[in-house]
């Protein structure tokens, strides 16, 4: 029995590595097509591609039908998730280039609770203020530092902001 849960514990560590270098991978790759390709051309080329995958997941898994209700959250999720927001991580990725847009995605934990805090009231704990501010004072120390001048593509707070 425990074997299996080490051989789960390792595959799902694996997945995760994976994922983080399939992330980075990406907005590599996002980068070098960014000069060549609008934001919007690159968020429907990565759309066909996820659909595609997307498709063959149902081959291999099979199809659960779900109620109207369900496609509509996952549709208005789509919307606004990958239509809008990857557009405008590609806008970002196009003014900060990859090390400094993908800084800026470690602070998306820290939002998600700054809002849980103002739109659900939940309580954050002296531990997760003080990782907060550490997690933002990083962020600001590395995104302020100065960058070769051809590694600095100048639009700094367009960037941030989009």
């Amino acid at each position: 029995m425990a074997s299996g849960l080490a051989v789960r514990h390792l595959a799902g560590s694996a997945a995760a590595l994976a994922s983080a270098f399939l992330w980075a991978a990406t907005a590599l790759l996002w980068n070098k097509l960014g000069p060549e390709l609008s934001p919007d051309a690159m968020n429907l080329g990565k759309g066909l591609c996820a659909l595609v995958l997307f498709a063959a997941t149902f081959v291999f898994t099979g199809f659960a039908p779900a109620a109207p209700r369900d496609w509509l959250i996952l549709g208005l999720s789509g919307l606004l998730g990958v239509a809008a927001g990857d557009t405008l991580f590609f806008l970002s990725l196009r003014r900060l280039g990859p090390r400094r847009a993908l800084l800026l995605t470690t602070l998306i934990p820290v939002l998600v609770a700054l809002g849980a805090r103002a739109f659900l009231g939940e309580r954050i704990a002296p531990t997760g203020v003080l990782g907060i501010c550490l997690c933002a004072g990083g962020v600001a120390w590395v995104m302020y530092e100065r960058l070769p001048i051809a590694q600095d593509r100048g639009g700094r707070p367009f960037g941030v902001a989009w």
